[in-house]
């Protein structure tokens, strides 16, 4: 049986730590060149809060790290999800460099990259929705995949608002990391909590650039890669454990 020693393998953290230190460090210094630096639009919108300009490609480096442990230490569910994440990626990431990208563009991305989750090579299984009712009809497969379309996508553009000054967004997804690794343990599955360490570890990186210097942003591909990938594990961990109410969902997400 697993052990928490081995949960937190002393071998594969240095190596994910130093694959993290290598992806930011890359993006942060190819930032102060000024032929990078030309390459993207300076941010300028209502909602700035900070002068200077500041690369907002965070996200792209935590998928990345997820990208590379995954394939090191053979997270297959984990790998296909960052993957399934790569339309949003794409389309995002130009946005974050030049800020052009139509809203219908954005919507559309959001509501057609969960399908890939819930028809891709892996299936994954839903919840069972507590309530009366309601309930029944939700936990119908015709009106459960829409309704959880709908959840992940609200969940990435709530992650997004909320993503305006230093360390909000990291905080709160900290928060929600925490609830996870905290039932993950609970329940002894340290397949689920090794998939959160695969993004926790590169996020403490981000954390310390971003908060309280500001020095790297998330950029909106990371507000909905923390929604994507916070949001995918939360359903599986509660399909998986069915006799674990629904509700605590909620509030972890909450």
């Amino acid at each position: 049986m697993s052990t928490l020693l081995e949960f937190f393998d002393i071998l594969w953290i240095s190596i994910l730590g130093l694959i993290s230190f290598s992806t930011f460090a890359l993006i942060f210094t190819a930032h102060k060149i000024k032929a990078l630096k030309n390459l993207s639009t300076s941010y300028d919108a209502i909602q700035k809060t900070h002068e200077g300009s500041t690369p907002r490609l965070g996200g792209l480096c935590v998928w990345f790290v997820g990208i590379c442990a995954s394939l090191i230490f053979g997270q297959t569910q984990l790998l296909v999800v960052l993957i399934s994440f790569i339309p949003i990626l794409v389309v995002i990431t130009w946005e974050d460099l030049f800020q052009n990208v139509h809203v219908f563009m954005r919507f559309s991305v959001l509501i057609l990259t969960p399908l890939f989750l819930w028809f891709g090579p892996i299936p994954l299984q839903l919840p069972v929705i507590d309530l009366p009712i309601i309930g029944e009809w939700l936990n119908n497969p015709i009106l459960a995949y829409p309704f959880y379309t709908l959840c992940l996508a609200l969940l990435m553009n709530g992650m997004n608002f909320i993503d305006g000054m230093n360390g909000i967004l990291a905080a709160f997804s900290w928060s929600i990391l925490g609830c996870c690794l905290v039932l993950s343990y609970s329940a002894g599955d340290y397949g689920m909590a090794t998939d959160l360490l695969f993004i926790a570890i590169p996020l403490l990186f981000f954390s310390l650039l971003n908060y309280p210097g500001g020095f790297l942003f998330m950029g909106d591909v990371g507000a909905y890669l923390m929604g994507f990938i916070l949001g995918w594990w939360v359903i599986r961990f509660f399909g998986v454990y069915t006799e674990i109410s629904s509700w605590s969902a909620l509030l972890i997400l909450g």
